[in-house]
């Protein structure tokens, strides 16, 4: 740890990990407290809920396949879902910079209306803050969201067993290299867009076809490298992720081989990663491939008790390579 904080710890990876286990965890420790699980599940008397909050800083403000508005309600509501709860009420809280254009506003609520009306989730509550020009980024936006239970059991770590099946819903890494292209003006031939979205339709799916998945996450800050580098450090087992299984769209995986970049370690903001029973794979593949926003699902790997806390890749050679939590500087600012 360092004496100050650093662009780093907000890049989801190894630095954001200790900072959040070395200093705010402990100063905030109660029993509803259980990183790094996406919602808190709240169980006292007659009351059962689950409870997230996210602040959303973005540059560009505005990007293929979305904007801030967007990034913001559809993050939250995901948190809930992928906590296994339907989100049900949202708080947003907008901070503004003196000369922000009244039109980028109108534009960005209105995105947040619609993929507010998308999750099935109300928006009922808010707060706005001017600060003068030059002391913030033109607009952050932070949400809150309660969900009520949609799966029984709720999904979490001490759930997850050997030989359970690791399911992506969709392509990997579209949204941080859409936000990447945009922002650096790059000039790509292919439309890459940001895949954020909420899950709604998803859960429900998985939740009509009678699927409970033992453990689930967005692979966000960090992709998925930090997300499944979460999963073995919160539990006595391992990951083994399959190259063939992965899937990225090649016009993603040309800009990342151009770039130099690692699609595992880039944002997604509209997919999940589900951790199933081995018996229960195919029935969820067959529930998310009838969900347009799931139709590429795959089975990307396995939990082995056998590579205990690590996560390994196996690659196409046949070979077995080392996924360690990122670590520095990655695309920041893209969640």
């Amino acid at each position: 740890m360092t004496d100050t904080v650093t662009i780093q710890h907000g890049n989801g990876g190894r630095e954001m990990h200790d900072l959040i286990h070395a200093c705010i965890a402990p100063a905030i420790a109660n029993a509803h407290t259980r990183f790094p699980l996406d919602s808190a599940q709240i169980h006292s008397g007659n009351l059962r809920c689950l409870f997230t909050t996210d602040s959303h800083v973005i540059d560009p403000l505005f990007f293929p396949g979305g904007d801030i508005g967007k990034l913001a309600v559809s993050g939250t509501a995901n948190d809930i879902l992928v906590a296994g709860g339907k989100p049900c009420y949202m708080s947003l809280a907008l901070i503004l910079e003196e000369g922000f254009a009244l039109a980028d506003l109108r534009r960005i609520l209105q995105s947040v209306r619609e993929e507010a009306d998308r999750a099935g989730v109300l928006v009922v509550t808010g707060y706005t803050k001017v600060v003068e020009k030059g002391k913030g980024d033109k607009v952050y936006i932070n949400t809150a969201c309660l969900g009520t239970p949609m799966f029984d059991p709720l999904p979490h770590f001490n759930r997850i067993a050997d030989s359970d099946r690791i399911i992506m819903t969709g392509s990997i890494a579209d949204h941080g290299v859409a936000v990447m292209i945009q922002r650096e003006g790059l000039t790509v031939e292919a439309d890459i867009r940001s895949d954020a979205a909420a899950l709604s339709p998803v859960m429900d799916a998985l939740s009509a076809q009678g699927v409970v998945p033992h453990f689930m996450t967005d692979p966000t800050r960090g992709g998925v490298a930090a997300a499944c580098n979460e999963i073995v450090e919160a539990t006595d087992l391992g990951i083994v992720l399959l190259q063939d299984k992965l899937v990225i769209q090649p016009q993603v995986d040309v800009v990342c081989e151009l770039l130099g970049l690692d699609p595992l370690v880039i944002p997604s903001e509209g997919r999940a990663i589900l951790i199933v029973a081995a018996e229960d794979a195919d029935k969820t593949l067959t529930a998310l491939r009838d969900v347009a926003m799931a139709r590429d699902a795959a089975i990307i790997g396995r939990v082995s008790k056998k590579q205990a806390k690590r996560v390994i890749l196996e690659t196409t050679a046949g070979t077995h390579v080392r996924v360690p939590m990122p670590y520095g500087v990655n695309l920041p600012r893209i969640c």
